[in-house]
């Protein structure tokens, strides 16, 4: 496997455990930028975090499919 594979399954599991979090806790939407850098510097151990790695995790839009199917954790 490469590099890259381990990357991308490991930003969706990143994003699968922050969905279910907000969902979980009733986390309110404008929280969660906030809530999603603690959870990835806390998970990662990294106080730098790419932004477009932060808004694709907390993205609503991501979570439906092409045909409008909303696919949330």
């Amino acid at each position: 496997m490469t590099e890259t594979y381990y990357a991308v399954r490991h930003s969706d599991i990143l994003r699968r455990a922050f969905r279910r979090f907000v969902a979980e806790d009733n986390i309110a939407e404008a929280e969660w930028p906030k809530r999603a850098m603690e959870m990835i510097r806390s998970l990662a151990g990294h106080e730098n975090i790419d932004p477009a790695l932060l808004n694709w995790i907390i993205d609503r839009r991501a979570d439906q499919s092409q045909d409008g199917v909303s696919r949330s954790a």
